[in-house]
């Protein structure tokens, strides 16, 4: 869509400022007949803002639906909620998804959160040091300093898995991983468990902002090839 607006930012966000005022204002006449829905995430990423921005424009009370958010530890343990019947939707990445298909569950996509590789790898400040190469060095420079690292992901079917694999694997550089919950990673950085973690914001973010570590791969920056890049990195 192209804008004539000399300012079409401003206009845009007074559309969705007075869009959020209508819906919230329609909320509270729907709200007593709410459909109560339980909506299984993988974590509290940048991600999820999307899902809690609807919910606050009464976009689910709109459509006579309440959503309660219960916070997972990865993608596959909100596929597993859906799955058992203990949540109706689940946000997860398309991995998950493909994966239950595979098995024959009865679950579909209604929505995409997110459009490319949604997290970034941060790498340990004394890794990095030692290597000697810059992050701002070319990409295959920065993967090869990953040669037998330890790098902590959120699942083994996580969407910020496989690209980083995958281009790691067309370098020719073998890397480890390890999985564990996203408000982990840090922790695991810090002390040492880990030499790197690939996470969407605000957690990469927090380990720079530390010092822990750099930011040695930015995935929404799209510094990945795009052969190996995700169309989407989580859906509802």
């Amino acid at each position: 869509m192209m804008h004539t607006s000399r300012n079409p930012t401003r206009r845009a966000m007074l559309r969705g400022s007075l869009a959020a005022v209508a819906l919230g204002a329609g909320r509270s006449a729907r709200a007593d007949n709410a459909t109560d829905v339980t909506v299984a995430v993988s974590s509290t990423s940048f991600v999820l803002a999307g899902v809690k921005i609807a919910i606050g424009a009464g976009l689910f009370a709109r459509h006579g639906v309440n959503p309660r958010i219960v916070v997972m530890d990865s993608g596959n343990a909100a596929m597993a909620a859906l799955i058992s019947g203990s949540s109706q939707f689940a946000v997860a990445g398309p991995g998950e998804m493909l994966a239950a298909r595979a098995r024959r569950q009865g679950v579909v996509v209604v929505a995409n959160l997110y459009r490319g590789l949604a997290g970034s790898m941060v790498l340990a400040k004394s890794v990095a040091e030692k290597s000697g190469v810059s992050p701002s060095a070319p990409l295959a420079d920065r993967l090869r300093v990953l040669e037998g690292l330890l790098i902590a992901e959120p699942s083994a079917t996580s969407a910020l898995l496989v690209p980083v694999r995958a281009a790691a694997t067309q370098a020719g550089v073998k890397v480890r991983f390890v999985y564990m919950a996203q408000p982990a990673m840090l922790s695991a950085l810090e002390s040492g468990a880990v030499h790197a973690m690939v996470a969407s914001s605000p957690f990469w973010g927090a380990g720079v902002l530390k010092g822990t570590g750099v930011l040695w791969i930015n995935g929404p920056g799209s510094e990945l090839p795009a052969a190996v890049s995700p169309t989407s990195s989580s859906c509802i």
